[in-house]
């Protein structure tokens, strides 16, 4: 396999060195410092297992809002990543790992962090680090819970406001800004904001391509600019009904415009002369769509609790492209290739439970979510060479027929779900939870298809916590994945100039895995740091990877299917360090070790082979430190993938090797409060390199009937932003 990336010798075993060696130091410097001066403890009746940090030990840092206290809390990495890393959008579910005032947000699209970067610091009152699950809040996590409590006595009003600028490695600028108004009356909290952020991109790549026997047989030039802006509205109102009764509202309205174009320079080299071709696109593509959630609570006497949560969401995409081709420099420009497709997706979501103690160290938690997914999609393509009727979403070129390009799409899902939980003493806690899962899958239009499906997802964890400094974690549980249905319908394939749709599979069904975990969690003394271990294993069976639909056919049709059984194991390891023991008591390091492996039976070569996409292991390493009397702080991020793992298609495998990439920052806090902060994007000017090996049938003909090396950059970007509370 080629590789073009820089070499970073030992990037893994030097922080791996470094890692132990800080922790050594750390805890030798720990045991001189005085607690009293942290401003951070464990809270007073609780087994030690909730770290709390009063607003007084933000204060020194001036902080403008929640998002900025949250980044001098050691290892909040590791609840902000929330269950260890596990990506389930199935549902609400009984997960979180952001809670404020003890609630959880009725969203999915809605992310809390959002929010957290609107509220004011000054209306803090404390945060909690919850290690575990909390039955008292309702909510579960492998990982971690952040709980954010905000000052109930306060009234009064903020507006927090920034503006942005970008300017690109292509000399462009373009503004951005957003501004949030922030309200407390007694029982009321309200937050409105607005947002509008841009992404433009620039984007320069290099081609070449070969014969099997490794002979030059053409070029291409690339380059792709992508001037998007994304538009947001978000709201949130909590309201205390009375002492025993709370209501939540949230809303979200988001928009965004993404034209792109793209100009390829292409050269021939297999003929006897080079012949040069000019290639054009235009794609429009926009998405709107809005969330609206809820969230009642009832409070019953004895600590038991009834609450319901309800969200309704829908998203509309739509892509429009053209294609116009010149065979030559000199030539008239011709339309090529026309596609359209459109799709609407919506969600509904209901979800109650009632917890209550069973006795003093148990309690219990039933209820149900219903669920409903609907995706309406079409897909119209338009060729010179096709011999259909001209359609208005064809551009004026003749429509080529594709199977399963119309398709409605719908998913009703009944889960009753029971939960309990034991505080067996102040050190060892269990927790176990049984989810039914009852679903049908209709599908209708170009294809008619409906099956049911039945799952049980059991899960058991254990925590134990000898002191307030370890804690242990053990965990196996059963989980469903959530289906994408524009895997089901056929789609366009922007990935791939030679591919230009792709095809839909309706008999998809979803994957199951069974996840088992070892978590091991260390906070050094005086709150000087965190270091954090996981180790897992995964038995996956209904693998989704990709399949070949037309296992009969001379030539394989490829799509998003299941290919049977795999493993999947790996570990991890997170550290958080203060640099007090090397004089930077104001400075604090985060750096993060990955590394995985996977075996899955190719359903085309028959080989044992990595997941799609499954990397070996990653790398980063992130510094911030803080000058508090010139309310001044800066730091960088470097992110590193140690290897980034194949994809296997049915006709072409694709090797990728992402370069690493290093961000940093400055902020100053100047007069009458305004923040300035310059933000320097993809310092080393890096990008990604990728190998393609094309094959005339199938992966399993003798040799590759092509080989085509990419390499493409973004450049460097530079950011302004200007920020202030009134």
């Amino acid at each position: 396999m080629f590789s073009t990336r820089p070499s970073i010798p030992g990037l893994a075993t030097a922080l791996a060195v470094f890692t132990c060696s800080a922790l050594w130091c750390a805890s030798l410097q720990a045991q001189e410092e005085d607690p009293s001066t942290t401003g951070v403890g464990t809270v007073p009746g609780d087994d030690a297992s909730t770290v709390r940090y009063g607003v007084d030990f933000f204060t020194q840092y001036n902080p403008n809002t929640v998002d900025d206290m949250l980044d001098w809390i050691p290892g909040i990495s590791i609840a902000l990543a929330g269950n260890n890393g596990n990506d389930n959008d199935r549902g609400l579910g009984g997960e979180g790992s952001i809670l404020i005032n003890g609630q959880r947000m009725a969203g999915k699209t809605n992310d809390p962090r959002d929010q957290l970067n609107r509220i004011p610091a000054n209306n803090v009152e404390y945060i909690e680090i919850i290690r575990g699950s909390s039955a008292g809040l309702g909510v579960r996590s492998s990982g971690q819970i952040i709980n954010v409590v905000l000052i109930d006595d306060l009234s009064g009003s903020s507006v927090t406001a920034e503006i942005s600028t970008n300017y690109n490695h292509d000399g462009t600028l373009r503004p951005g800004g957003s501004a949030s108004w922030s309200r407390q009356q007694g029982a009321l909290d309200f937050l409105v904001s607005l947002a509008a952020e841009p992404e433009y991109e620039i984007r320069d790549s290099f081609e070449r391509s070969s014969g099997v026997d490794l002979i030059p047989t053409g070029t291409t030039m690339r380059k792709e600019v992508t001037d998007e802006t994304g538009f947001e509205f978000n709201t949130n109102l909590s309201y205390d009904i009375s002492p025993r009764d709370r209501i939540q509202f949230n809303a979200l309205w988001q928009t965004e415009d993404s034209p792109e174009h793209i100009h390829r320079i292409e050269t021939q080299l297999n003929s006897g002369s080079p012949t040069v071709t000019l290639e054009r696109e235009d794609m429009d593509a926009s998405e709107v769509g809005w969330e609206i959630g809820g969230n009642y609570e009832h409070f019953l006497k004895g600590g038991s609790r009834f609450r319901i949560l309800a969200i309704s969401t829908r998203e509309e995409e739509e892509l429009f492209r053209e294609r116009f081709v010149r065979s030559n420099p000199g030539a008239e420009e011709e339309k090529d290739l026309v596609l359209e497709n459109r799709s609407v997706a919506s969600e509904r979501i209901v979800r109650g439970a009632f917890t209550w103690n069973v006795s003093d160290s148990n309690s219990l938690e039933l209820g149900a979510e219903v669920a409903q997914n609907i995706l309406e999609s079409s897909l119209f393509q338009g060729s010179p060479t096709a011999e259909g009727p001209v359609l208005p979403q064809t551009g004026g070129l003749p429509s080529l027929p594709i199977d399963n390009a119309s398709a409605d799409v719908e998913e009703i899902r009944y889960e009753p779900f029971a939960v309990h939980s034991w505080q067996v003493n102040s050190a060892l806690a269990i927790e176990s939870e049984l989810v039914s899962e009852f679903s049908t899958i209709e599908q209708t239009g170009d294809i008619n298809n409906k099956r049911r499906f039945d799952f049980l997802r059991p899960s058991l964890e254990v925590r134990y916590d000898p002191n307030a400094s370890m804690q242990y974690r053990a965990s196996i549980g059963k989980q469903v994945s959530q289906l994408s249905f524009d895997d089901f319908v056929a789609s366009t394939d922007s990935s791939d100039e030679e591919r230009d749709t792709e095809a839909g599979n309706p008999e998809l069904r979803q994957e199951e895995t069974w996840r088992y975990e070892l978590n091991f969690e260390y906070r050094l003394p005086d709150d000087l740091g965190v270091i954090n271990t996981l180790a897992y294993y995964e038995d996956i069976s209904n693998v989704i990877d990709r399949v070949d639909l037309t296992p009969s056919a001379a030539q394989a049709t490829g799509a998003v299917g299941n290919v049977g059984d795999a493993k999947r194991y790996g570990a991890e390891m997170d550290l958080s360090l203060r640099l007090g023991f090397v004089g930077l008591p104001d400075a604090i390091v985060t750096s993060r070790l990955q590394a995985s492996s996977s075996s899955v039976t190719d359903p085309v070569l028959g080989i044992k082979r990595r997941l799609e996409r499954d990397d070996r292991g990653s790398a980063s390493l992130g510094f911030r430190h803080d000058i508090p009397s010139q309310q001044l702080n800066y730091g960088f991020d470097l992110e590193y993938d140690l290897d980034k793992g194949p994809q296997f298609d049915v006709d072409r495998i694709e090797y990728v090797d992402f370069e690493p990439a290093l961000s940093a920052y400055i902020q100053k806090t100047a007069f009458d409060g305004i923040v300035f902060r310059v933000e320097a994007g993809n310092i080393l000017d890096t990008g990604q390199c990728r190998e393609r090996r094309r094959f005339t049938n199938r992966t399993s003909d003798p040799f590759p009937s092509a080989i085509e090396t990419n390499c493409q950059n973004d450049g460097r970007s530079l950011t302004l932003r200007v920020r202030n509370t009134f």
